[in-house]
This record gives C-alpha cells, structure tokens and sequence, in this order.
C-alpha cells in the first residue's frame, strides 16, 4: 500500500468499562498489526507553543524519509462514533510531583507505548527548557514494559515529549509482539501508531494545512 502507516489497537476497551474494573487499566493490544492508509488518519494537534518545538526536534534528527516513528492512537469520542483514527505524532505528557523530566518520561513511554528504557547512555535530550523537556532515541533502544510503573501523585506545570523512531522492520517487530501493554483509562489511548517520518514532519509543522495535504496524497 502506497502512503501507508502500521497501526495496533486495543479492540475492547469501551465495552470493558475500564472504571468499573480496574484490573483492565493495563490492557494488551489486539493480536496483529494492520495497515492504513495516511489519509483514513485525523490528527489530534499538540499546543501550538509544543508543536513547535517537537517539529524542530524532529527536524534535528534527520532520519531517513522512510524511517517511522510511534505515535499514539486514541479513540474518537469527541465526535461520538466508533473510530481507531484520532492520532497524535510522537508522545507528550505532564511531568508528576517527586518527579524529573526523565522520569516522567520514563512513566509516560510505559503508559502510552508499552516500552521501557534498558539502555540509558543512548536516550538523547533533544529539547531541554525550564517548563519543557523533549528526549529521542531508536526503538533498539527500549524493551517491552515488564513493570507497569504508576503514579498518583499531582501532575505539575511542566511537560515531556518523547520521539521514538526505527526502520521498518524494527517498527513491525515491535507492533507485532504479543506482550505490549497500553495504559486504556485516562485519555482514550487506544492502540499505536507508526507513522513516516517524512509524514511526521508534515503532521508537526506550524504550516501544516490537513486539507490541502489530502488533496496532495490522493
């Protein structure tokens, strides 16, 4: 399939109901990747103050085109229908009380991708201010999330975001396993997403116009 993104999704979360069992916090993804087409996708935009940022850091890579990176899926229930294509390029999230830049990052690639970090010395801080903390690295460079680390404490008024990025036989190897496990309670995350970094790009930049970039990719 030409113009195509790979994609893994949780099939049951809302017939689970994850409040009423808190034991489905923690949810393994269904059991096969599956193929889309970039244009079936409906962008969910980062603040345009991170957006950015993230786009400036993903520029600095300089990854080949046909490179992926892993992005967050989520269900649609701003528009009350059943749908697997709301996405967000990279991952983001609030950095806890008691808690560095690093280790939020740390929680949040566990929640939000199913991985851990087991190789530490390859994990590079692209972005790096007061408030807003960005960190890259190739997927070699994680395991599947073994532990699931939670924190309850008070979210504080300072973010991550996480590019993770690999070739595409690393990227189906890794949408491809049994084990990963999604955290399905808070935010309506759904499932992974492997995006072209060349699209990745695209979906980031500040000038980024959806409409006319269907027109184009038909």
């Amino acid at each position: 399939m030409k113009n195509k993104i790979l994609f893994r999704f949780v099939k049951d979360n809302i017939e689970n109901g994850i409040k009423d069992n808190p034991d489905l916090r923690f949810k393994r993804v269904g059991n096969y990747m599956q193929e889309m087409h970039i244009n079936d996708l409906e962008y969910r935009e980062i603040s345009k103050y991170r957006k950015y940022e993230m786009f400036e850091s993903l520029k600095r890579l300089k990854l080949p085109d046909n490179y992926y990176i892993a992005c967050v899926m989520y269900e649609d229930n701003f528009r009350q229908r059943y749908s697997w294509s709301d996405f967000q390029v990279c991952i983001t999230g609030t950095v806890k009380s008691k808690e560095g830049f690093f280790e939020a990052f740390e929680r949040e690639l566990g929640e939000e991708l199913g991985l851990e970090v087991y190789n530490v010395r390859n994990i590079n801080n692209v972005f790096s201010s007061d408030k807003w903390n960005i960190f890259a690295s190739d997927l070699r460079n994680f395991t599947l999330n073994k532990r699931i680390k939670e924190d309850k404490n008070k979210d504080v008024r300072k973010k991550i975001g996480g590019i993770i990025f690999g070739d595409e036989k690393t990227m189906k190897s890794y949408l491809n396993s049994d084990m990963i496990k999604l955290d399905i309670s808070g935010d309506g995350i759904c499932g992974v997403v492997a995006l072209e970094y060349k699209y990745a790009k695209m979906f980031l930049d500040p000038h980024f116009n959806k409409e006319e970039f269907d027109r184009k990719i038909r």
